[in-house]
């Protein structure tokens, strides 16, 4: 009976709107109804800046929900404004950071990917793609969006970080120090950049001799004095050398170089 009467009531709705019937009307002289209402240019003003501030508390409590850890919450929010207005930079960036989180990385691509064909030097959007990509190991990609960063607004500090992070993971120590260099000139107690400078110091007697000159300019940081404490004893233990047989299989050779990288005390060297 239900299903009956929604079919019913639909079926009406189509009949009462139906262009031929409203005709009828209009010739049957209830004109009033049978056109459609115009709004006026101030009524169709009032009601653009409500959608608009209708848009904007969607999109607060989105952000609110994203940061209390309601993902499922925060995703409705997002997609119900970005469903009214897809190019909205607010819901296309919250949507890109709740796919992120959710694992779902080529939604999260492709949503931002088709957001920087239309503005390709959004800094929000390059560097969600950038972090994106860097999640997934994708380093070619993530060094490239942090490059692009980096050439619409030279002294970012996340696109510096991404770029030191990366040329560090590679052993680029030189290039690591001058970024984090650069961010510390920007952000003197930068604890990141002190503890990235400290691991380009482990091997690099220039990064070395800048974590002693920062010491000397700032005494009382106890985290610098810590970093040359900690390279010291580093320095005074034998070196390990480490022999990688290899036969015509890099990606395993990469992996294990990666392993012990991240899992074995310095100093030591790979043959």
């Amino acid at each position: 009976l239900s299903k009956i009467l929604n079919n019913t009531r639909q079926y009406l709705n189509v009949f009462l709107n139906h262009p031929i019937y409203k005709i009828y009307k209009f010739f049957k002289g209830d004109r009033a109804s049978a056109l459609p209402e115009i709004p006026s240019p101030q009524n169709r003003q009032a009601s653009e800046s409500e959608k608009e501030e209708d848009s904007e508390s969607h999109l607060d409590k989105a952000d609110n929900l994203f940061a209390s850890a309601d993902v499922e919450g925060a995703l409705q929010s997002y997609q119900a404004v970005f469903t009214r207005h897809p190019q909205n930079t607010r819901a296309i960036a919250g949507l890109a950071r709740v796919y992120q989180t959710r694992g779902e990385i080529p939604k999260d691509q492709d949503l931002l990917l088709a957001a920087l064909k239309r503005d390709p030097e959004s800094i929000d959007f390059l560097t969600l793609l950038a972090s994106s990509y860097l999640s997934t190991g994708n380093y070619w990609n993530a060094e490239r969006y942090y490059k692009k960063i980096i050439e619409c607004s030279p002294k970012n500090i996340e696109a510096c970080f991404g770029l030191a992070d990366l040329a560090l993971t590679d052993a680029k120590y030189e290039e690591a120090m001058k970024l984090y260099e650069q961010i510390l000139t920007a952000e003197p107690g930068n604890l990141a950049a002190l503890s990235g400078l400290g691991e380009c110091a482990k091997t690099l007697p220039a990064a070395k001799t800048l974590i002693e000159e920062l010491r000397n300019r700032h005494p009382n940081n106890k985290l610098i004095s810590d970093i040359v404490t900690h390279n010291e004893q580093i320095l005074s233990r034998p070196l390990t050398s480490i022999i990688i047989p290899v036969f015509n299989q890099v990606n395993y050779t990469k992996q294990c170089i990666d392993r012990i990288k991240t899992n074995t005390p310095r100093p030591f060297e790979i043959i």
